[in-house]
């Protein structure tokens, strides 16, 4: 399970953590409504949905915008004009030219809402059909099938009894739910990690329907977090905060760092340059790590003040890692500027390397994803 260190929910029920619970909440509203405030600011467009119940996922499908979270896709229309640099030039407030899309029903439209039985804590879509998609399901298994099989209805009965699921594959070889998968656009292979302990590899180019994997790794009792493809490599983060590497070649364990005592949540490589990955967890701090050389970390990017749940590298940009947290923000770093020299006015707002902090949220971001189409910040 995905750990989220000390937060809301730890909070117990007696009179002095009551208080505290209502000093937290009115903390996040206030905060809410100072980044309210300020949007126009700091974006060029922003959009907001409020779903239905909270999800455990999100992920953009490549090359077309649409979303997927909560067993339901959405078609989002982005809007297509060009700011001109004149644009970020006001004399007041008001008058800044910003593109706030007020009317939220014209960008998102819901394409398929799919009854699926059981949770799904994380999805992967195939690298060469983004409509195929795998989940991660609470009772381990790992369900394959594609979305645009299911067509849209609005009555929730219907969509239970019309659209009930047949999968294209299902694997079996976890004993519990996990967090860790994704699709290698290399092999058309598999990798996922859990609870369980164990690491699965799985080979998609066969027709079974039930499948196993194909290799299989135990990590001795200790829950991995997280996993991601390197070429031939797969790289996973534990939570006794031990980061393996695993050769699909000979199946064997060929580096194990113990990269800090705290648990690790996520990892992530940079796709920009294959040598180069990035670790976070409970520690509030981001490691960069280089496969040729672990005997310690590259460098160690320390702004996070709550435990980081979720890390990734913008595909589309060189050098942006981004990071989730349980305190509600989204950070973004431009590696490039690791060690530029700061004034002490500028170094209390953060590392140089910290160039955006997104907020908007009232409760922890269980998941985010980064349209890969295009950059999201822009340098």
């Amino acid at each position: 399970m995905k750990k989220l260190g000390n937060n809301l929910n730890t909070i117990n029920d007696n009179n002095q953590n009551e208080e505290s619970q209502h000093n937290y909440l009115g903390s996040n509203i206030d905060n809410y409504k100072y980044w309210q405030y300020n949007t126009i600011l700091l974006y060029n467009v922003i959009m907001i949905y409020t779903c239905e119940w909270p999800s455990l996922f999100i992920e953009w499908l490549p090359k077309v915008y649409k979303l997927v979270f909560l067993k339901i896709k959405f078609k989002v229309t982005l809007p297509s004009e060009e700011f001109s640099y004149s644009s970020f030039y006001y004399e007041k407030i008001n008058d800044y030219r910003h593109n706030f899309c007020n009317d939220t029903s014209k960008n998102f439209r819901i394409k398929n809402k799919i009854y699926h039985e059981s949770e799904i804590n994380k999805i992967s879509c195939y690298p060469e059909n983004a409509d195929i998609v795998a989940c991660f399901c609470s009772d381990g298994n790992i369900n394959i099938f594609n979305i645009n099989d299911y067509y849209n209805k609005d009555d929730e009965d219907e969509i239970k009894n019309d659209n009930i699921l047949t999968f294209d594959k299902t694997l079996k070889g976890h004993l519990y739910q996990g967090w860790g998968l994704e699709w290698d656009d290399k092999n058309n292979y598999i990798s996922s990690c859990g609870d369980d302990s164990y690491l699965c590899i799985w080979d998609m180019n066969t027709s079974d329907k039930i499948m196993h994997p194909i290799v299989k790794y135990f990590n001795h009792n200790i829950p991995l977090q997280d996993c991601c493809w390197n070429d031939n490599n797969v790289l996973s983060v534990s939570e006794n905060g031990h980061i393996n590497i695993y050769d699909i070649r000979n199946k064997t364990v060929v580096n194990s760092i113990c990269a800090t005592n705290c648990t690790l949540n996520s990892i992530d490589v940079n796709p920009h340059n294959k040598n180069i990955f990035a670790t976070a967890g409970t520690n509030k701090e981001i490691d960069l790590w280089d496969m040729r050389f672990t005997n310690k970390s590259l460098h160690r990017i320390i702004s996070q003040k709550e435990t980081i749940i979720k890390l990734k590298w913008d595909k589309f940009q060189p050098g942006i890692l981004s990071s989730s947290t349980s305190d509600k923000f989204i950070y973004f770093f431009d590696t490039n500027k690791i060690g530029i020299e700061q004034t002490y006015e500028d170094s209390q707002d953060g590392p140089p390397e910290l160039i955006f902090i997104h907020g908007g949220h009232s409760s922890n971001i269980l998941d985010y994803s980064l349209n890969n189409s295009y950059s999201m910040v822009k340098k």
